[in-house]
């Protein structure tokens, strides 16, 4: 049996629904695949860094580890990273993690590859601050190894963060509006604002993109490489 661990630091059910049924679709493409499906979430580490102002400080380092290293030690075979504000904490923590023989996918990483193949000029959307500098880096990141130097405009939507979907929807395309014309794509940087997806996309006339379908793509392959389909 295949374990994965879903590593949160919020538990919306919204997110962990859309989460987990994008990473189903996407693991129903290896027939006969037996796994199980471990949530581990710690909404302090959050909080933790919305009162830092986006700062990774020891406690969010401590308490992030502690969370991967526990679902090491239940078994996990892949760790699924899903908040994007642990960006830091993550790149710091995967290599390790994969040397103890464990898979590490972060649910934004081929997100950012892709917009960094695909567009010029890509416009980052957040509705908490924390998000917008580990995702802009992973962005660049992923830009400068295959030697793209994309456009990146950072937007925030101020006092989405928590709203209901139809208001956090209007505060979104609100706030990403004002930059259309400066974007050939925007990129939602939370996993959470996939709801608004669709939304934004029909205001502004521009691919949206959003990481849960992406990441799940990925661990579908993280998954294959380990059953040595």
């Amino acid at each position: 049996m295949i374990k994965i661990a879903a590593i949160y630091t919020g538990i919306s059910p919204a997110l962990m629904d859309v989460v987990e049924s994008e990473a189903k679709k996407a693991l129903a493409g290896l027939p006969g695949l037996d796994y199980q499906w471990l949530t581990f979430a710690d909404p302090g580490v959050l909080a933790e860094l919305m009162d830092s102002v986006g700062i990774c400080t020891k406690t969010a380092y401590s308490r992030m580890i502690d969370m991967y290293w526990n679902a090491v030690k239940a078994g996990a075979c892949v760790i699924y990273n899903i908040c994007s504000s642990v960006g830091e904490i993550a790149a710091a923590s995967a290599p390790l993690i994969k040397k103890a023989g464990v898979g590490f996918v972060r649910i934004d990483d081929a997100m950012a590859l892709h917009a960094v193949k695909n567009y010029k000029r890509i416009g980052v959307v957040a509705t908490v601050p924390t998000t917008l500098g580990p995702t802009c880096a992973l962005i660049k990141q992923h830009a400068a190894n295959i030697g793209e130097a994309p456009a990146i405009t950072e937007i925030l939507a101020s006092g989405a963060y928590g709203k209901p979907v139809n208001e956090q929807t209007a505060a979104i395309i609100e706030a990403a509006s004002a930059f259309s014309r400066e974007a050939d794509a925007f990129l939602l940087a939370q996993a959470s604002m996939t709801a608004c997806e669709d939304g934004l996309r029909a205001a502004c006339g521009l691919p949206v993109l959003s990481s849960p379908g992406f990441g799940a793509s990925a661990l579908y392959n993280e998954v294959k490489a380990i059953i040595g389909m």
